[in-house]
């Protein structure tokens, strides 16, 4: 007799049948998108976005 919870931890590692690979080229499509705007943010010329650089840079040095 199979019961509910039986059925719920049979495989703790199948996230919706994602694979590592899977989650992986996620990322890097996500990645890939927000860098993208951000650089488009940039381009048009954000003030916000510079300011946020100069911060970031004068930060680290």
């Amino acid at each position: 007799m199979t019961t509910l919870s039986d059925q719920t931890t049979s495989d703790p590692h199948d996230t919706r049948g994602l694979t590592a690979t899977h989650r992986v080229m996620i990322g890097v499509v996500i990645g890939i998108a927000l860098l993208t705007g951000a650089g488009f943010w940039a381009y048009r010329g954000s003030v916000v976005f510079t300011e946020l650089v100069d911060l970031a840079l004068a930060y680290c040095f």
